[in-house]
């Protein structure tokens, strides 16, 4: 359910995870990821906008922001349209045509289970599979390419697309021809196949993906936004979770506060709300306080020095999975007795060598606990699936479904020729006496 909609609306979830396309859909989607990188309107997230927005040259007076959000992206995506699109877009390789292939099988093959019930998507992106993403940006990042940016160069400063999400800065030096442009750029947004886009209205300020944007001065800065559904469930002080994943939220907001803050003020208050939420959670003030000095500490060491560039890390770690309990020897000491039995034993051979699927040597220097929560009431208590042990079963609402429409069709057919009131009424009769 879209709780957050007006009115309240639904989202389909299917999971192609352990069938016979899963594979093609992976590999597919690591193919489709380079090629959309290459797009001038591909946005990877929001930390790359904020780096693009401070590269920005002064705005001139005038420049106003819009977003446009696409209309159901996934499912107005015409296979048959974006099928020729894409493969006119892609040079004649053997390799383009095996991803063309690849598409066509992925997108035109998507069945799944609903309870009792089998379907087959006949339209739109296939639901659930991996490259769904990258082939709806693909799309319409091409007409975005070829016609939206050719022939609106003068007027947008900046427009960039997250999947069905676009931001733009708009400026018309010609204010007899602004309106003029405006209209005629919302107009050929809805020129590409099925999709239709609603477009805000132009502002000095807009929200975008997890940012509140705002001109001022003739730069764009911009603050964290938060939805108001966000209950802020953070993990309770109680929870049976290895210590480490507090320290690692805390550190990880700190960034992320960095980084999508501009403004120094925002950070600190912020800063201070989070930790404020944290409190209300149960933690103590005094378990709370060093580990935000040290988050903070390292945010800042972070940003006055260079990072030197790091080995990779797949080649000297070995990752350890544990389920984990709070009684058991904790991360440290499995680490230590790691070190002292296996890397470095004072008796016997060290650690015999590992090699990749390359037959390469794996050098291995350290060990890395990684732990993974235990079931707890929701696994044991929520439902897996959508079928009940009692009650209809989905089949039994299609055929009502079914058996409404035909009746609706009856009624429709026998009272062409009745008033309409009397008409209406018999039809929203034969219609809802099934539902009872």
């Amino acid at each position: 359910m879209k709780i957050h909609k007006t009115p309240i609306a639904t989202r389909p979830i299917v999971a192609i995870c352990g069938t016979i396309t899963s594979g093609l859909g992976s590999w597919l989607d690591q193919q489709l990821q380079p090629i959309c990188q290459t797009l001038p309107t591909y946005l990877k997230s929001s930390f790359e906008l904020t780096e693009i927005l401070k590269q920005l040259p002064d705005l001139p007076a005038g420049a106003r922001l819009f977003t446009a959000d696409a209309v159901s992206m996934y499912t107005n995506i015409d296979t048959d349209h974006a099928m020729p699109v894409i493969r006119n877009f892609l040079p004649l390789t053997p390799h383009n045509e095996a991803i063309m292939e690849a598409l066509d099988i992925i997108m035109r093959n998507n069945y799944f289970q609903f309870g009792d019930t089998n379907w087959m998507q006949r339209t739109g992106t296939a639901m659930g599979t991996p490259p769904a993403p990258m082939y709806a940006t693909l799309y319409f990042g091409i007409y975005e390419k070829e016609t939206l940016l050719s022939k609106y160069s003068d007027c947008l400063l900046l427009y960039k697309r997250y999947i069905d999400d676009v931001l733009g800065i708009w400026h018309c030096a010609d204010e007899n021809l602004d309106r003029r442009l405006w209209n005629q750029f919302q107009a050929d947004l809805d020129e590409f196949g099925k999709l239709r886009w609603e477009v805000s209205q132009l502002s000095e300020t807009a929200i975008f993906l997890d940012l509140q944007l705002t001109i001022k001065n003739g730069r764009v800065t911009y603050t964290l936004y938060e939805k108001p559904l966000n209950l802020h469930m953070y993990l309770p002080p109680h929870s049976a979770h290895p210590p480490g994943v507090l320290r690692g939220l805390v550190f990880g907001m700190i960034y992320r506060l960095h980084r999508l803050n501009s403004e120094p003020d925002a950070i600190n208050d912020q800063i201070r709300t989070f930790f404020n939420r944290l409190l209300m959670r149960g933690y103590q003030e005094s378990f709370l306080r060093p580990i935000f000095h040290l988050a903070i500490a390292h945010n800042l060491e972070r940003q006055q020095r260079a990072l030197a560039p790091a080995q990779d890390p797949a080649e000297e770690r070995l990752f350890l999975h544990l389920e984990y309990n709070p009684v058991d020897p904790p991360s440290k000491k499995v680490q230590q007795l790691f070190e002292d039995l296996l890397l470095n034993p004072d008796d016997g051979p060290p650690l015999p060598t590992i090699c990749n699927h390359k037959h390469a040597p794996i050098k291995i220097n350290r060990l890395i606990v990684a732990y993974h929560r235990p079931s707890n009431l929701g696994d044991l208590l929520r439902p897996k699936t959508m079928a009940l042990e009692s009650g209809l079963p989905v089949s039994a609402l299609c055929d009502e479904m079914a058996e409404a429409r035909q009746q609706q069709q009856q009624h429709q057919h026998q009272n062409e020729n009745a008033q309409p009131a009397a008409d209406a009424c018999t039809l929203l009769y034969s219609i809802s006496e099934p539902r009872r």
